[in-house]
Parts: structure tokens; C-alpha cells; sequence
């Protein structure tokens, strides 16, 4: 007897799609520009079509895929344009963030920095998937301390946007110890309570981000 999905399960299920898609991107095991095959594909993850495309309609939705008219979804490719804007709308939404967000409780500011541990553990260990997830936590551990909810929300959909740019350029030596380093002064400008220094770091750290992939994609690196 087939079995009947609820509605939390289907719902469950596309979340599942769409993270595994998400990482496959990222990790290049669908490069840019290539055609997605939604039945192999499906049955690659295991998946039945139905949670496959509700998780491509999402991740269109974000910028990560693209749609053709009878050809179906593909990668996107990179562009230094698309990057351009997604970093120019991610500068005024984050900048928001960090003039708004209150004086950290001793066990949160412990909390953001162990966060930052887990970036250098993950370096350690080349685990780039681990580098991306730690990263991007240590960010919004910052955020969360921030009361503008709906702006959090859509600095979110930048940040799965531009994931496979960040991806490209944490393969980079000099960018990883760069990192460390920018997010330790952070975490010192948050202490101090100097949102001033924190969003004048923050500024830095995410220019250098957009400069190293746009100096690979200029190259014809990715």
C-alpha cells in the first residue's frame, strides 16, 4: 500500500532538497551553467520530483538557479555584476544591523567567538563546507543581537545567494588568516561596545570578500 505524505513531511523533505542542491553548488558537484536533470537527479538524493521542484522554485527564488522556458533550471553562472549587487545590498542591509545591535551577555559574546574557533578548526582540517557553515554562524551571531528581524531575514537570502562566491575564495591561504584575524577585531569591537569599529571592520572584511572573488572571476578561475 503506497504511503500518504503530510503536509510537514513534503515540507521537510523540499528543506532537504534544497540543502543538498545548495551544498552541491557550492561544492562545484553542479558548476555553473550546467543543466539540472531533475530525474536523475531525484533519484541521486532519493527523492520523489515533487520536493525536487518546490526546492528549485526556492533556490530560483534566491538567485542560485534559473529558469528557461521549455529547457528547464540551470546553475547560474557568476558574474562580477551579480556579485556587485549582491554585495553593495548586502553592505547597506548589514550596516543597519551592526549600528543597531545591543551589548552582548558574557555567555553570547563566548558563544560568537567559539564560532569563530570552529572557522579556524574547520581551516585545520580543509573542510570548506565546515568553513562556510562556521563563517556565516559567527555572522549572524552578530546579527541575532540586532532587533531589525525583517532585515536579518533578507540579509539571509543574500548570504545563501552569494555562498558559492564565498566558497571560491576560502580556498585561498591569505584569506583564511585574514578572516581569523577581522573577526577577532570584531569580536573586540563588540566587547568594547564601539559599533563605530565594528561596522567599519565589518566593511573591510566583506570588501576584501568581494575583491578576491572578483580578481578569480576577472582571471577566469570559476
Amino acid at each position: 500500500m503506497s504511503s500518504v505524505l503530510t503536509p510537514g513531511a513534503t515540507s521537510d523533505l523540499t528543506r532537504e532538497a534544497i540543502e543538498a542542491l545548495r551544498e552541491m553548488i557550492v561544492r562545484r558537484q553542479l558548476a555553473p551553467g550546467a543543466q539540472i536533470r531533475q530525474v536523475e537527479l531525484a533519484g541521486r538524493l532519493g527523492l520523489s520530483r515533487s520536493p525536487l521542484r518546490q526546492a528549485l522554485s526556492a533556490l530560483e527564488t534566491e538567485g542560485l538557479v534559473t529558469h528557461e522556458q521549455q529547457r528547464g533550471y540551470f546553475v547560474a553562472r557568476m558574474s562580477v555584476d551579480h556579485l556587485t549587487q549582491i554585495y553593495r545590498m548586502r553592505e547597506l542591509l548589514e550596516t543597519e544591523l551592526l549600528r543597531t545591535v545591543r551589548a552582548p551577555e558574557p555567555d553570547e559574546l563566548t558563544g560568537v567567538a567559539t564560532r569563530n574557533d570552529a572557522i579556524q578548526a574547520a581551516m585545520d582540517d580543509g573542510d570548506v563546507t565546515g568553513m562556510l557553515v562556521a563563517n556565516r554562524d559567527f555572522h549572524f551571531g552578530l546579527f541575532d543581537l540586532s532587533p531589525l528581524g525583517a532585515i536579518r531575514q533578507d540579509v539571509g537570502r543574500l548570504w545563501n545567494t552569494s555562498e558559492p562566491y564565498r566558497a571560491t575564495y576560502l580556498w585561498l591561504p591569505t584569506t583564511r588568516r585574514r578572516i581569523i584575524r577581522e573577526h577577532e577585531q570584531m569580536l573586540a569591537a563588540l566587547a568594547r561596545g564601539d559599533r563605530a569599529r565594528l561596522v567599519q571592520i565589518a566593511d573591510r572584511h566583506r570588501s576584501a570578500a568581494r575583491a578576491a572573488v572578483t580578481e578569480l572571476l576577472a582571471v577566469g578561475a570559476l
